[in-house]
């Protein structure tokens, strides 16, 4: 089977497979009280159901059932499982943010020994520059900070799970355009592993959205958050990690995350308040609080989401 016939198909199983286990993580959620209560800060005004991560989880694993084996597979599927186990405890007891910093430290360095690591670039004329001792903290700090970038975009029906997919989409289409030139063996299975991964966290998370997007019935809730951010993260390292051109895609798609995450950084600190700490000052609320409704707030995002992936296929693409 090509790894174009592998990633629809993941694709196309991770998309059903969301679409089946969404509502009986609606129903579990509402059976056992794991709901979302109202908050200042929040956009919904009734509890809605937590635990639609799980379906999220549920459908990649399927979905990675199309990819060619690997270590680096079974890491990030690990590490997956793991942050997502972590997600559930916050939406059921509401863990600490150092708490849930630590904790998704753990499930970010389960990818290292199992070589997830962005080892160094290949920079045009230099060869291969390595990053020597400087790998296995960079990858670490990557993988939490975009665990957590998610997180913070996770504000409204259909926000998270929408940018995402775009994103995975856009590795999918870069991993792809990269497979059709001579390369490496390790580099083609690297990524042919993100070509089909990330198929299968676009149709995972599509599915969801099924049940998302505005008015939405059920939450990802951190568990569907931190896991996103943890696959997008482990996927850009495997595949996109590789060149100067390549290494400025992961940044550029997921540009909405970072710029949210740095801005609500430097607004919390410059106020004096902790930088973990909620607030009104996310895009998402910024957009809501202009006067768009919520599906015009949502499409908007969408729309730079898309255009950030469109630029970076464009900067990433092989030349």
């Amino acid at each position: 089977m090509s790894i174009e016939a592998r990633a629809a198909a993941a694709g196309g199983a991770a998309l059903l497979a969301a679409l089946l286990f969404t509502p009986v993580c609606q129903r579990a959620a509402r059976a056992r009280s794991i709901l979302a209560k109202p908050t200042g800060r929040g956009v919904h005004r009734e509890p809605i159901p937590y635990l639609g991560g799980l379906a999220i989880l549920g459908g990649v694993v399927i979905g990675a059932a199309f990819c060619p084996y690997s270590m680096k597979l079974v890491g990030l599927l690990l590490a997956a499982v793991t942050v997502t186990i972590i997600g559930v405890l916050d939406d059921v007891r509401d863990l600490s943010p150092l708490v849930k910093l630590l904790l998704t430290m753990v499930a970010a360095a389960i990818l290292i020994p199992l070589d997830v690591v962005v080892q160094g670039i290949n920079v045009p004329g230099f060869g291969f520059v390595y990053l020597g001792p400087w790998a296995r903290l960079l990858t670490l700090l990557w993988v939490v900070f975009m665990v957590h970038a998610t997180n913070f975009i996770d504000g409204m029906d259909g926000e998270a799970a929408g940018i995402s997919a775009i994103a995975a989409a856009a590795f999918v289409v870069l991993a792809l355009l990269w497979l059709r030139r001579p390369q490496d063996p390790d580099v083609v299975a690297d990524m042919s592993m993100v070509a089909v991964l990330s198929s299968a966290v676009v149709g995972a998370s599509l599915g969801f959205l099924r049940y998302n997007f505005n008015p939405a019935r059920i939450f990802m809730g951190d568990a569907g958050a931190l896991l996103l951010g943890l696959l997008l993260a482990g996927l850009s390292i495997v595949g996109l990690f590789k060149t100067v051109l390549l290494c400025v895609a992961p940044v550029i798609i997921l540009g909405l995350q970072v710029f949210d995450t740095v801005w609500a950084v430097v607004r919390r600190t410059a106020a004096g308040q902790p930088a973990y700490r909620p607030d009104r000052g996310h895009i998402h609320h910024r957009l809501l609080d202009a006067g768009l409704t919520h599906r015009q707030a949502v499409l908007i995002l969408y729309a730079i989401a898309a255009g950030l992936a469109g630029l970076a296929v464009f900067v990433g693409a092989p030349r």
